[in-house]
């Protein structure tokens, strides 16, 4: 990490960074794609103030958590850890957060229908976050791994990958842009939780489920479009121009 780094590369390599840029009033999805320097020096905020922070919260961390260097182990260990941890907690995360939804319509549908509403945009979010998830595990992460020639490939039964000749390469836009739609969806269901609780409408710890979710969502992306996608895409050239 150094002053030359995107946001959404600290946060790859770094998680811990997300609460510190969001101390400074950092939209990390706005701006992962920003050069630290370039942001800070818009903002007058100091990017070595920034980097100390986040060393340091990544260090208080790291005592509780395996430290892996993402750059140099096997893409399939990082596709692995992606699903178990990122894909199984969005899942689960977003099971809960239907359950409480569906509490709140039992006990004020009559009174409150903007209730109605946030269910329909977590809905929404529901839907095209699985799509996302199924489409990573059973079309691009299979072909990464055969890529790599890792010995869990499988073959990919996707016309896209036989017709394309560099699929990785043209998979990471729309990736990226299915990351900013998620999370476009998100912030409708935050704003439809903030509006009940501005009608005095108790959401328990919906909003805290909510903001566990994004930040999850925002390190399992930087993991993607800044670690997997990249690397992914030297090794699709390299064997195409072999």
């Amino acid at each position: 990490m150094n002053h030359s780094s995107k946001i959404g590369e600290i946060i790859a390599f770094a998680p811990s960074a997300i609460a510190v840029f969001e101390q400074f009033g950092i939209d990390c999805y706005r701006v992962a794609g920003r050069p630290l320097h370039e942001f800070c020096s818009g903002r007058g905020v100091s990017s070595q103030s920034l980097l100390d922070r986040v060393k340091d919260a990544e260090a208080a961390a790291s005592t509780d958590r395996l430290q892996r260097s993402w750059v140099e182990l096997p893409l399939s260990s990082l596709i692995e850890h992606i699903v178990q941890r990122h894909h199984q907690f969005a899942r689960d995360i977003l099971s809960e957060m239907h359950r409480r939804t569906e509490d709140l319509c039992e006990r004020h549908r009559r009174t409150q229908p903007e209730i109605a509403k946030l269910q329909t945009h977590l809905r929404l979010l529901e839907r095209e976050l699985v799509m996302h998830l199924r489409k990573e595990e059973e079309t691009v992460f299979p072909h990464i791994r055969a890529l790599e020639g890792s010995p869990q490939a499988e073959p990919s039964t996707s016309i896209f990958f036989a017709s394309v000749r560099r699929p990785v390469g043209a998979l990471m836009s729309v990736m990226s842009d299915e990351h900013d739609l998620i999370d476009t969806l998100l912030e409708r269901v935050r704003e439809g939780s903030v509006n009940l609780n501005a009608l005095q409408v108790s959401c328990g710890n919906f909003p805290e489920l909510l903001l566990s979710l994004k930040r999850d969502l925002l390190v399992h992306s930087c993991l993607e479009d800044f670690i997997l996608f990249p690397r992914a895409g030297m090794l699709e050239e390299s064997q195409c121009a072999s």
